[in-house]
């Protein structure tokens, strides 16, 4: 004896097509509150750094882009570099910090983007125009320091 056709399914077992009009279900690649692999990664490193700047305030963060001097093109390799340059400067000069890695687009090398806490209201009075067209003696003295090897190191272009 044959059992009746199913709504959805056709006499002989095949799956009939969907109705006209019906609703698309939808995407499981779309951000619809199932996170995985990167996008998960993105949504977790934005939040963190929202919460960190919240807690320190606006004011007193900078901005760093650092690249590598040498091409890089492994993660071991940059990995390496970015945590004797963080061992050796930027934790004595930031108390502390987030960063993330990524790839630079056209020539892949690697490069790390870091938002530090400097300690110190940075933005109310820094001179932003001044320094956008070269000009840098109104500049913060704290944003100027001397590192290990004697040459001048000016950490607030690392800011801007």
């Amino acid at each position: 004896m044959n059992a009746p056709a199913l709504p959805c399914q056709s006499s002989n077992g095949t799956e009939a097509p969907a109705l006209a009009g019906a609703p698309a279900l939808p995407s499981l690649k779309k951000d619809n509150s199932t996170r995985t692999g990167r996008s998960k990664s993105v949504f977790v490193a934005e939040e963190n750094i929202r919460l960190y700047i919240a807690r320190f305030g606006e004011p007193q963060m900078g901005l760093l882009t650092v690249t590598t001097p040498s091409p890089c093109l492994q993660a071991f390799e940059f990995q390496r570099m970015w945590h004797s340059f963080q061992t050796h400067a930027v934790k004595e000069w930031f108390p502390t910090g987030m960063w993330v890695r990524e790839r630079q687009p056209r020539s892949g090398n690697w490069h790390a983007h870091a938002v530090v806490n400097v300690g110190w209201d940075i933005k109310t009075a820094f001179p932003f125009a001044q320094v956008t067209s070269g000009f840098y003696a109104n500049v913060e003295p704290r944003l100027s320091r001397n590192d290990a090897v004697g040459k001048r190191v000016t950490v607030w272009e690392l800011l801007v």
